[in-house]
């Protein structure tokens, strides 16, 4: 809200009380390169769940722009984009990706069908 505080952009969050054993700047990191990536492309909205199953935690983070390019594995990938016009040098999902790979999360990124991105990291327990 505070770096994107001109944009008015509304957020809605539905947040469970879980554990996951992950260092707290990593978890920074996912949390804060998601988040960006959504704010900043978001016209409106951005939704954030965090929630559990019996065999995984998973962080939720969707928005309402217009969404992923087709092929979305190379957004993992250092120095890619999805929009050239947007700041950012198109790292913060290559972190997202590199973090994951230690901790053996896997990550999903699609588009919504009403329209937006959903990017989803799903934590083994």
């Amino acid at each position: 809200r505070k770096v994107y505080a001109g944009r008015e952009l509304q957020f809605a969050s539905r947040i469970e009380d879980v554990r996951y054993a992950m260092e707290e700047g990593d978890w920074m990191e996912l949390c804060g390169n998601l988040l960006d990536n959504a704010t900043k492309h978001a016209n409106h909205r951005v939704d954030i769940e965090l929630t559990q199953t019996d065999d995984h935690i998973a962080l939720t983070i969707g928005d309402d722009g217009k969404g992923f390019p087709d092929d979305t594995q190379t957004l993992l990938k250092r120095g890619q984009r999805a929009d050239s016009l947007a700041p950012g040098q198109g790292i913060g999902l290559a972190v997202v990706a590199n973090l994951a790979s230690g901790y053996g999360i896997k990550i999903v990124l699609e588009n919504q069908p009403e329209g937006g991105a959903l990017a989803q990291i799903l934590m083994p327990l």
